[in-house]
């Protein structure tokens, strides 16, 4: 399962960055890079980090798209393949691998080990859904993604 999940990433991880610093993922939605951002390489070792941190249901199938990299954080990228948002948004708030420390209906404030997570679920109708979790150990940067007092999430374009 995890090698068709590494082909997955693959095929569909195409890296595209343009002049104006945006992340472009899926059917023309787009990142717009801040600060010391950058795109990540996605490599064998960054998708055990993913499995291990966020995507630990194999039966969810969520692989990761692109990767963002700062200096005191990381943004997965993941691709909803199988299940739709009402499946997931069950499994994550039924999780019992990580803590739970809060939760809305789309977003998601959890710990796993020495990490705080950030998930939020972007249900598209007519495109794939997207899973799109950060990460950090600094557990006040996780909790004003989460409540949505940083400006993460505001630079994340959906095509619609």
């Amino acid at each position: 399962m995890k090698g068709i999940s590494f082909l997955i990433t693959f095929l569909l991880a195409s890296c595209s960055v343009n002049k104006t610093n945006l992340i472009e993922f899926g059917y023309g939605h787009t990142y717009r890079l801040s600060g010391d951002e950058k795109p990540g390489q996605i490599d064998k070792q960054i998708i055990g980090q993913y499995e291990e941190l966020i995507n630990y249901y194999p039966e969810l199938q969520i692989p990761i798209n692109k990767l963002i990299v700062a200096r005191d954080y990381q943004i997965y990228i993941g691709v909803c393949l199988n299940e739709k948002c009402p499946a997931i948004r069950k499994t994550f708030a039924l999780d019992t691998i990580s803590e739970i420390i809060a939760s809305t209906g789309d977003r998601y404030f959890s710990r796993k080990k020495d990490r705080y997570i950030y998930r939020f679920l972007k249900d598209n109708n007519k495109f794939p859904s997207y899973c799109i979790s950060v990460v950090s150990k600094d557990s006040l940067f996780i909790d004003s993604t989460f409540q949505l007092k940083n400006n993460i999430m505001r630079r994340f374009s959906f095509n619609e």
